[in-house]
């Protein structure tokens, strides 16, 4: 049989509660940090602690996985503009979205009954909920008393700020379906959250900053 591929989220070294932390786990936990690009100067011994961050990292694929998803999203959900009001009825684009005079134009891709999107919401805001539950425990239980960061504070506050107003912003649409939603900017935060991204934007402003400072002297 062929060899099976590693999956990016699966850890290198499961966790057996009825032993100790041996050497070769914390070392698997120091090589999945560092193929990460993370770099930490303590580990704790614990079993339970190689067991929450196992249950970080399970929750941390399917968030990945979910923040796209909330992304694509935003092409297939109904328009705030448009008619919201038959929450599982498969409309076309023409019959929810129309003007009294002139011609609309829209993508031409079909739309996701808003209760169906709703639903979606609220899942992936549970499993983001979730995983940024895991970050705080595994922090605040073993590295907080080390006085070490082992998750991104900022980060992770942005992303409990960007959930509450996503569920305050979906609870209020549910009832009153108001025509503006501040949900797909919080989808953005929660995007930006995500450190590759967030590394990558940097680089690009520094780009640009640099950029910006050669033109000024042709200016």
């Amino acid at each position: 049989t062929g060899k099976r591929k590693r999956k990016s989220d699966e850890p290198l070294l499961g966790a057996n509660l009825r032993e100790p932390m041996v050497a070769a786990e914390k070392a698997a936990w120091i090589l999945e940090d560092a193929l990460e690009g993370n770099y930490y100067n303590w580990y704790p011994d614990k079993k339970q602690a190689r067991l929450d961050y196992l249950t970080l990292r399970r929750l941390q694929g399917i968030y990945d996985s979910d923040i796209v998803y909330l992304f694509l999203l935003a092409f297939f959900e109904v328009p705030i503009w448009c008619d919201t009001s038959n929450s599982f009825s498969f409309l076309t684009p023409e019959d929810r979205c129309t003007v009294p005079e002139g011609t609309i134009y829209l993508a031409g891709l079909p739309h996701i009954p808003p209760g169906f999107s709703i639903v979606f919401e609220l899942s992936v805001m549970l499993v983001i909920w979730l995983k940024l539950d895991a970050e705080q425990k595994l922090q605040k239980n073993w590295f907080k008393k080390m006085d070490m960061d082992y998750v991104d504070r900022t980060f992770h506050s942005v992303g409990k700020t960007a959930v509450m107003v996503m569920l305050f912003d979906t609870v209020l649409f549910t009832i009153r379906r108001h025509n503006w939603r501040l949900a797909p900017f919080m989808r953005v935060v929660l995007m930006l959250c995500k450190p590759k991204l967030n590394q990558l934007l940097c680089a690009l402003i520094s780009i640009v900053n640099e950029w910006l400072s050669v033109a000024s002297f042709w200016i």
